[in-house]
């Protein structure tokens, strides 16, 4: 397990418990992707939630892959992180699509995708009840998303009630 020589501010974002939301909203170079990886592993560590109960959102497959290793390494057991969907956004909305909408488009923009899965949050039961199974949402670099996926990601917490550790 990694040791890191955590701040106090930190420390209280990854012990809060498992049920408060949080926002983390500090400068560039300051940790907040981190903290918000060693939060997951003590979601998962002390048992507030398994790891398939966790989507965390980045926005490359640079990042993806980073974070999940991040995750890995603060894990008491390791293997656990597979569970743990770690995915760039419009991957997440595409995923969402292929398994709820009848309905693709091979030519759509990304921007398509995402609106098309923002809607299914509203008209598909099944995408309600999927949704209600993810108790915490984690997005990577929040105050990059704008537009229609912000509207994606707000329409989440409209269905559902996820805990929101943004960094």
């Amino acid at each position: 397990m990694v040791q890191i020589d955590w701040s106090q501010e930190q420390l209280e974002v990854i012990l809060s418990p498992g049920d408060e939301r949080q926002i983390v909203d500090a400068g560039p170079g300051t940790g907040k992707t981190a903290v918000a990886c060693k939060r997951i592993a003590e979601l998962i560590n002390r048992g507030f939630c398994a790891p398939h109960e966790i989507i965390v959102v980045s926005f490359t497959n640079t990042a993806v892959f980073e974070i999940r290793e991040r995750i890995k390494s603060y894990l008491e057991t390791q293997e656990l992180s597979a569970s743990i969907r770690v995915t760039t956004l419009d991957s997440f909305a595409g995923k969402l699509r292929f398994g709820f909408d009848s309905i693709s488009n091979p030519s759509e923009t990304f921007e398509e995708n995402i609106s098309r899965a923002s809607r299914l949050i509203f008209t598909n039961h099944d995408v309600k009840e999927f949704l209600k199974s993810i108790k915490h949402l984690i997005i990577d670099e929040a105050q990059d998303i704008v537009g229609e996926r912000n509207f994606f990601i707000m329409r989440q917490q409209d269905c559902s009630c996820l805990s929101r550790a943004c960094s």
